[in-house]
C-alpha cells in the first residue's frame, strides 16, 4: 500500500515542478494530494480497527475463561463469603 501511494506522491511532485504549469493545474494537484493522503490514513485506520478486533476476539474468550476458573479455586479454598466461613464453624 505504502508502494503504490509513494509512486503516486512522485508523480504527483513531478507534475508541480513542470514549468509550464498552470496555477490552476497546481491547486487541483494540491487538492488530489490532500485527498490521496486522507484515503491513506483511512485505509490504515480501518486495518489497525480489523486488527484491534481480530485480537479482541482471540483474547476475549481467554480472559473470561482465567477469571471463572480463578473465582472457583477461591471459592474452594476457604476464602468465599462471611456465610460460608459461619456455616463451617
Amino acid at each position: 500500500m505504502d508502494e503504490v501511494y509513494d509512486l503516486i506522491q512522485g508523480i504527483i511532485l513531478n507534475a508541480k515542478k513542470m514549468t509550464n504549469c498552470k496555477t490552476e493545474t497546481k491547486q487541483l494537484l494540491d487538492e488530489f494530494e490532500s485527498k490521496l493522503l486522507l484515503c491513506k490514513n483511512r485505509g490504515e485506520n480501518e486495518e489497525l480497527n480489523s486488527l484491534l478486533q481480530i485480537s479482541d476476539t482471540i483474547v476475549s474468550p481467554v480472559s473470561s475463561k482465567k477469571r471463572s476458573h480463578e473465582t472457583k479455586d477461591l471459592n474452594d479454598s476457604g476464602y468465599g463469603s462471611a456465610s460460608k466461613r459461619s456455616k463451617k464453624k
